[in-house]
């Protein structure tokens, strides 16, 4: 399985939250021996532009099974983004060094999880994996869920009579002109204009 991961704004130069001094680079190469134990590849690219990310999910989504996603800033500003993930259907988990970038994030509906930290990285990829490689599924599960849950059909209306739809005038009724609307017990409701 391919996954990719997403570095966003200022993540070259972040000192991962303290945990014993790790930097980007170094959460790089944790995350790399990771995925290697889990048998999956795993590709970093790291932008200081949303655009760049986004033309990167674009580009690349097909080839990747799963989206690692460290917002940095983006987090309360990456409307388009979260757009793009959304559009495209992406299996994608979020996560943070901050609690607070977490609270407020914006890409949060859109991604299957929300993690914070090194171990909450490392938690996201492992989920990421385990859930396989076929995207396919992924969709094919949510249209199932949108389906049962669409609302039945709205019931054909009645011209304000409840429950009784309009019907042509029996044989035996008297003749009504043409363009009367008539009701199932003969009664005219109007004229058509």
């Amino acid at each position: 399985m391919n996954i990719l991961v997403l570095m966003g704004p200022g993540m070259k130069s972040l000192n991962a939250d303290g945990q014993a001094g790790l930097n980007a680079a170094q959460l790089e190469v944790r995350l790399q021996k990771e995925a290697m134990a889990l048998g999956a590849n795993l590709e970093v690219v790291q932008s200081n532009h949303e655009g760049a990310l986004i033309d990167c999910l674009e580009n690349r989504h097909v080839t990747f099974g799963g989206f690692l996603i460290f917002p940095a800033a983006l987090a309360k500003s990456g409307w388009a983004l979260r757009e793009e993930i959304r559009l495209l259907g992406l299996k994608a988990v979020e996560v943070h060094f901050d609690a607070a970038m977490a609270k407020g994030s914006v890409l949060k509906p859109v991604c299957v999880s929300q993690e914070l930290g090194v171990q909450g990285a490392v938690k996201g990829l492992k989920a990421l994996v385990s859930a396989g490689t076929e995207k396919k599924a992924l969709l094919g599960a949510r249209k199932k869920t949108s389906a049962a849950s669409e609302a039945p059909a709205a019931a054909p209306k009645t011209l304000g009579r409840k429950g009784k739809p309009i019907a042509a005038p029996s044989a035996g009724s008297a003749a009504k002109p043409a363009g009367t609307i008539v009701s199932a017990n003969g009664k005219t409701l109007g004229r058509r204009r």
